[in-house]
């Protein structure tokens, strides 16, 4: 599923504690980098996904340090 900025929920609402996120490329889509976030649980287990589209290493990099801010609340 991907989620624009005027969808986005945030995901402290779904993580009282993020243990760990993985990050993974799915494909290249109209120009952009389609990645899909997995947020971590401490058994490692996926408790909430996020789907986006950058443009290069330096977006996807701020959108995941925005995501992290967001958890530590």
């Amino acid at each position: 599923m991907i989620r624009d900025k005027e969808t986005f929920k945030d995901p402290s609402e779904y993580l009282p504690k993020t243990y760990g996120i993985t990050i993974h490329f799915i494909h290249q889509e109209d120009g952009l980098d389609l990645y899909e976030l997995d947020f971590l649980n401490s058994n490692g287990v996926s408790v909430w996904n996020y789907t986006f589209k950058v443009k290069d290493y330096h977006h996807l990099m701020k959108r995941v340090i925005k995501i992290k801010s967001m958890c530590r609340k």
